[in-house]
């Protein structure tokens, strides 16, 4: 029997994140298979995050497309835009069936009231769901200790195989690489303290869209010109798939200062270039690199600047690390893997 279903989503294009290039894949592997698929997009979780009633209101106008719904899935992160709709919608909607697409728990990544109050409103959030649908391991596993409850799907991503030639690879490229999106959180501010100090050649390429005129974008400028870094540390902003292929083709090491992730995909993404990754020890982290095999954990921002040093330096442990990278990859998870996923869930939770 199909039912009708919604998905609310911050955007259905043009991703910027890994969490939202999950999210766009798995609706369209959903209109895949049904054509009942009502989509509601929420631009505003882009530029702005903060708690706000009026957003809960703001949703009032897809009242009727949410009342005909059997089934609504939506990204966890749109908790401060939905916490008082949910309850309403359960007592009008008595048939309906939720599931969070659930990333990351985003309190741990805030300090002080606002970590206290965010984490109130999230877990509560999570808790008035029939069932979570978890894209990384880390998170099913934390989730199982956050909030003790079944019903947790593990609909793991999965990757497109990328087939570079990894032993072909040159040894003497003195860059390193950082991809992401340019906020506190992931923790560049750290990354430049850490590298200042390197006596090698290194030249650090950053990829990811910034705002020119953000507070963090702005501080992280100054840090460079303070340290007398501008010849060696450069902004690329948003590049074309085909400029990130080269940059990644290019590059000796992959840098991952993140503070905290759910996942990390372009951790996954590097190696597939054959690149070690260095990045700190929490969170997410541990589920992808093995320490001294694929890349390095590190405690601080002196063991940051140690093993980035090691590996350019030292082309016999770079090799080996690439060694080890090759023969991870044979065991990758693909991305049909993951469709595989999707229509099990598909099947079982939402048609049956």
């Amino acid at each position: 029997m199909k039912k009708n279903i919604v998905i609310i989503l911050s955007i259905k294009e043009k991703a910027l994140t890994g969490g939202q290039k999950y999210d766009i894949h798995f609706l369209n592997e959903l209109k895949e298979a049904s054509n009942d698929i009502n989509i509601i997009v929420d631009e505003r979780l882009k530029y702005n995050s903060k708690i706000s009633l009026l957003y809960n209101l703001i949703y009032l106008s897809k009242l009727k497309t949410l009342m005909d719904a059997d089934v609504l899935i939506c990204n966890s992160r749109l908790y401060p835009r939905l916490f008082l709709l949910l309850p309403f919608l359960n007592i009008l909607n008595r048939k309906l069936t939720m599931f969070a697409i659930h990333h990351h728990y985003n309190y741990f990544t805030l300090v002080g009231f606002k970590r206290v109050i965010n984490k109130f409103l999230e877990v509560g959030f999570l808790k008035r769901f029939s069932g979570l649908i978890i894209p990384s391991r880390y998170v099913y596993d934390l989730t199982q200790s956050v909030l003790k409850r079944n019903n947790l799907f593990l609909l793991e991503i999965g990757f497109i195989k990328k087939g570079y030639d990894i032993e072909k690879k040159p040894l003497n490229s003195s860059k390193l690489l950082y991809v992401g999106t340019i906020e506190k959180r992931k923790g560049l501010h750290l990354l430049i303290e850490s590298i200042k100090d390197i006596k090698v050649p290194y030249k650090l390429n950053i990829i990811g869209k910034y705002d020119s005129n953000d507070s963090y974008y702005l501080s992280l400028k100054k840090m460079i010109e303070d340290y007398k870094l501008s010849d060696k540390i450069i902004f690329h902003g948003r590049v074309s798939d085909e400029k990130l292929d080269s940059f990644y083709k290019s590059s000796s090491v992959f840098v991952f200062p993140s503070l905290h992730e759910g996942y990390g995909m372009v951790i996954v993404e590097a190696m597939q270039y054959g690149l070690p990754v260095v990045a700190f020890n929490n969170s997410a982290m541990p589920y992808l690199i093995e320490n001294g095999v694929n890349g390095y954990l590190v405690n601080n921002k002196e063991e940051f600047n140690q093993f980035i040093t090691k590996i350019l330096v030292d082309k016999n442990e770079l090799i080996c690390l690439r060694g080890n990278i090759q023969m991870q990859l044979k065991s990758l998870r693909t991305i049909k893997d993951l469709n595989k996923d999707i229509n099990a869930f598909y099947i079982k939770e939402l048609i049956n």
